[in-house]
């Protein structure tokens, strides 16, 4: 039965806590008298006390426990409700379950008005991203009933049934004063940016916690790369370090409470010291405390530069005016007070010293002393001219000089003055004058010369035109001269190669030609052949242009070339038919030694024809190059050694080498050489190689210092007779080697040994550089 009450006293003892305990004392007195009643025998009485005190017991500590609780609930909904935060129930499905009134009036809900979810209020997604276990929060904008975006930090933590307790602060007021704070920082830190002097803030260990842009730019560092450094380790030269620390130190201490002037130099990022003059105070934080020292400074190097260059200028101009080339007085009250050596010169007063006074008017000659009163006159009314005025002067010694004159107003030992500065123009009008002169004989010789001429501007307008030039392009001086360009008688076809030149000629190119073959065109259209000269006129930007009509002399050009050309054909044909008339000879020869029964008479012929087809290749290789009078040394002695191995049939194992060198021959030295070579290389044919199969002849033409060449013919042969003279020997062959050599004027020499080497050493001169005389060798070689 007990058990039966445990339910109501246990329901009553949680839902009123206040009645639980005299309702569980009720309960348990009346079971204890219920039992006694009902049940009078007294057997099972110590188990009815013991529960009844159960009973009593179980009410009691229930009731005790839900008044607790009640307590703690009571005093979480005040919080709950009396919060400045707003505070919802988040289940996980993200429904709003409660809230307090707090967080419905930040969002601007009314009575009986509440959100569903929280995604109706966290816009963007972020509440599908909330995880409702939030420990440090996080800074989002919630949407307010009306559409208002609200930033809020939002906060959560587990709770009751699954659910999470999120926290919703406020923030606007946060944010917007941030905002403001910043903008105001910003504002102060333009002001500091655009202020003209330095702004420097040192904290109590001498290093920077701030400086502005004029700072930096100074300093040529940017404002990351200060802060935070040591001023004075950094920033300083040596020589100050300690007398700057001493200062900052005494303001960090107090002993110099009001703002004080400090100058000292500062070093650049380049090196350079910059004279930097500061007003130094300190910085208090609430306290009154000083924590900081702040510098505002000027740049005054250029004012100090420029205070010492003044005090040194002023010595030197003191020295300057003493030795000036320029004439410098001053005037004061009628007197001369003051006169450099050069104004002492021009005066021709002689030796004296620069003070000391002297009438003014006696220097001045009459016919200027009306211009030189008028300036004298304004510079005493404030109203005077910095230009020169032409003025005539008396020397002392009674000559005449012309000087430009210019005044200006001075203080002389307190008294108003006047400084004048004379500059002697005497030579100057004597050379104007002689420079008119010429200039009027230079036109009248540019008027009357036959040649066209005319004067170009930079910008290609003709100037100034002679008669000639008027004559050549058919138009009259007046609508030339600062009208016409000259490109204007320029046909397009040779426009731009004119318009070349003239801009090499301005800027000092020096591939611009003087003078050049060109096109003029008239005002009729008639084009004429000319030869263009033109040169910068120095010292200005004008050119001078002089034009030779060449037509006629180009028509007798074309003229001479045509009938060259006719001439060029004519000698070709002459060598062809020489070569060919050679040719036919030669194979008369041949023809004739085949049927000749003696050898050695048929060997004559041989040698005979042979000479003559080493001729015929030198008219051959005449008519066939582009010039007629010369050729080439290495095609004509290899094609003439191929015809001769090829005569002789010496078997494979005899050749012949050469080596040429790039020269060119003229006919007449040409004709020797190859016989010479023919002469040499048959003889080395017939007689090196006896009883060989094998063998070499090596044929060179080469330079040599001093213009000669050297012509070798080789072989590695039998060699000569040990008494051997080519003068002796009974052939004609080595005979007409000699004479050859002579008439060339060339030196013949030989070896023997193991083959036999000739070698003609002979003058050379390039076939354009020929002296005239050649006919003598030529008729010896005809012999």
């Amino acid at each position: 039965m007990s058990a039966v009450l445990y339910v109501p006293v246990i329901l009553i003892a949680y839902r009123y806590p206040r009645c639980g305990i005299l309702s569980a004392l009720a309960t348990g007195f009346a079971y204890l008298g219920l039992y006694a009643l009902i049940i009078p025998d007294r057997t099972d009485f110590a188990e009815v006390l013991v529960n009844t005190v159960l009973l009593v017991g179980i009410g009691t500590l229930t009731a005790i426990l839900a008044w607790q609780v009640n307590e703690k609930e009571t005093n979480l909904r005040g919080i709950y409700d009396a919060s400045s935060a707003g505070i919802f129930l988040l289940s996980k499905d993200g429904k709003i379950s409660g809230e307090n009134d707090r967080f419905l009036s930040l969002l601007g809900y009314g009575e009986g008005e509440r959100p569903e979810s929280l995604s109706n209020i966290w816009p963007g997604g972020g509440a599908a991203r909330f995880s409702g276990e939030t420990k440090n929060g996080i800074e989002t904008e919630l949407i307010a009933r009306d559409g208002r975006h609200i930033p809020v930090f939002l906060s959560a933590a587990p709770g009751p049934e699954d659910r999470a307790v999120c926290t919703v602060v406020d923030i606007s007021q946060r944010i917007q004063a941030e905002r403001e704070r910043e903008e105001e920082r910003a504002r102060t830190r333009e002001y500091l940016d655009v202020a003209g002097v330095i702004l420097l803030v040192l904290d109590n260990e001498m290093r920077v916690r701030a400086i502005n842009r004029k700072g930096c730019t100074i300093l040529g560092y940017p404002e990351d790369e200060i802060v935070g450094q040591d001023w004075t380790g950094t920033y300083l030269p040596t020589r100050v370090k300690t007398r700057v620390v001493a200062v900052c130190t005494a303001v960090l201490r107090g002993e110099r409470d009001t703002a004080f002037p400090f100058e000292n130099p500062v070093l650049t990022r380049t090196g350079e010291e910059r004279q930097i003059a500061w007003t130094i105070q300190p910085i208090r934080d609430d306290k009154g405390a000083i924590f900081s020292v702040l510098a505002s400074g000027e740049d005054v190097t250029r004012q100090r530069q420029t205070a010492r260059a003044l005090e040194e200028s002023e010595g030197r101009y003191e020295s300057l005016v003493a030795i000036a080339p320029e004439s410098i007085g001053i005037y004061c009250n009628g007197q001369i007070v003051y006169l450099n050596a050069a104004a002492l010169r021009v005066l021709g007063i002689g030796d004296r010293t620069g003070s000391g006074q002297m009438p003014f008017w006696p220097f001045i000659h009459p016919d200027s002393r009306a211009t030189v009163r008028e300036e004298l006159t304004k510079t005493q009314t404030g109203v005077w001219s910095s230009y020169f005025q032409e003025i005539r002067l008396c020397r002392a010694d009674g000559g005449t000089v012309y000087a430009e004159a210019t005044m200006v107003p001075v203080t002389h030992e307190g008294r108003p003055a006047t400084q004048f500065v004379l500059r002697d123009i005497t030579e100057k009008r004597r050379m104007e004058e002689e420079l008119r002169r010429s200039e009027v004989l230079y036109r009248t010789i540019f008027e009357a010369s036959a040649a066209p001429m005319a004067i170009v501007e930079k910008d290609l307008t003709i100037s100034l035109a002679n008669s000639g030039f008027v004559a050549l392009s058919g138009i009259s001086r007046d609508e030339i001269e600062g009208k016409v360009p000259w490109e204007h008688f320029i046909p397009a076809r040779e426009r731009q190669k004119m318009l070349d030149y003239h801009r090499k000629r301005y800027t000092g190119d020096g591939n611009a030609p003087q003078s050049y073959i060109s096109t003029f065109t008239d005002a009729h259209g008639k084009c004429r052949d000319i030869i263009v000269t033109a040169s910068v006129i120095p010292g200005t930007e004008r050119s001078i242009i002089s034009f030779v009509d060449v037509t006629v002399q180009k028509e007798y050009e074309k003229e001479l070339k045509g009938s060259l050309r006719e001439k060029e054909a004519l000698l070709k044909e002459i060598h062809h038919r020489v070569k060919n008339n050679m040719q036919q000879v030669a194979s008369l020869l041949s023809l004739q030694a085949a049927t000749v029964p003696d050898s050695e008479f048929a060997g004559c012929l041989q040698a005979s024809e042979s000479r003559i087809t080493a001729m015929a290749l030198v008219h051959e290789n005449l008519y066939q190059s582009e010039s007629l009078a010369s050729i080439r040394a290495g095609p004509y002695i290899t094609t003439l050694c191929s015809e001769i191995r090829r005569s002789f049939s010496p078997g494979p194992g005899i050749g012949v080498e050469t080596a040429i060198d790039d020269v060119v021959l003229d006919m007449d030295t040409a004709i020797p050489c190859g016989l010479i070579v023919n002469e040499l290389v048959t003889n080395a044919f017939k007689h090196a190689f006896a009883g060989r199969d094998r063998g070499r002849v090596r044929v060179g033409l080469r330079r040599e210092t001093g213009g000669r060449l050297c012509l070798r013919v080789e072989d590695d042969g039998a060699g000569l007779p040990d008494v051997f003279s080519p003068d002796s020997e009974g052939t004609l062959g080595l005979r007409l080697v000699s004479a050859l050599s002579d008439q060339i004027g060339g030196t013949l020499s030989f070896t023997s040994g193991r083959g036999t080497l000739f070698s003609v050493t002979f003058p050379y001169a390039p076939p354009d550089t020929v002296n005239e005389g050649s006919e003598d060798r030529t008729s010896l070689t005809a012999k």
